[in-house]
């Protein structure tokens, strides 16, 4: 559908990337909120809610340790990019959505643990890796949408505080948006993606195949 009204000039490039600000600063973070306020806490989802973190963290660390060695040779500034593209998926854009058609809210209430690992590691390791540590700013970290997100959504589920349907119905319609926006928008970038340049860079396939594995 993306691709279509891309084409036919209903949903440009210039409207997706007004879209994806919409994305990340407002849509992604109500799902987080969202998936906070429709689970009750208990010993078991507390205990999950933490190896899920435990988890987030050990998949980048992982990731990190594997594709370090794996692209140190040749042109630095673009091992970076690779390094990174292979280490830090699409976890806000593309996971989330995915999780919530599959799993419903209960396994975007974990995925959202996850999301919080990838943001700290990536605004810092990430961060440091393509900058060097020049461009890393601790404000950026604390002030993430997704961290914040999660701020907001972990007292309410820790504490069981119950909100009136007038705060959490909105929030919800809000999240309910993002599968369907988060496509769309991928359509209008994949309609201006040039396929055939994927097979001129070798390095390309092996960042797939790395993310594939770990």
């Amino acid at each position: 559908v993306g691709v279509i009204c891309d084409k036919i000039g209903w949903f440009t490039e210039k409207t997706g990337r007004a879209c994806t600000d919409l994305l990340f600063y407002i849509i992604t973070p109500s799902v987080i909120i969202n998936s906070f306020f429709t689970r009750e806490f208990t010993k078991d989802s507390g205990m999950k809610l933490l190896i899920a973190v435990g988890c987030g963290f050990l998949l980048h660390f992982v990731a990190i340790a594997v594709n370090t060695p794996l692209f140190s040779k040749g042109n630095k500034d673009e091992n970076c990019v690779y390094k990174y593209g292979a280490i830090y998926g699409n976890v806000g854009y593309m996971t989330l959505p995915l999780t919530e058609a599959i799993l419903g809210s209960e396994g975007v209430f974990y995925c959202s643990a996850v999301v919080m690992a990838f943001n700290v590691v990536s605004f810092t390791h990430g961060v440091f890796m393509m900058d060097s540590g020049k461009g890393f700013d601790a404000k950026k970290l604390i002030l993430n949408p997704g961290v914040i997100a999660m701020l907001i959504g972990l007292p309410f589920f820790l504490f069981k505080v119950q909100l009136p349907e007038l705060i959490t119905k909105p929030v919800d319609f809000i999240a309910g948006t993002q599968t369907p926006v988060a496509m769309i928008v991928f359509g209008t970038f994949l309609a201006h993606s040039q396929l055939k340049n994927i097979f001129k860079h070798k390095k390309i396939f092996l960042v797939a195949l790395s993310k594939l594995i770990v």
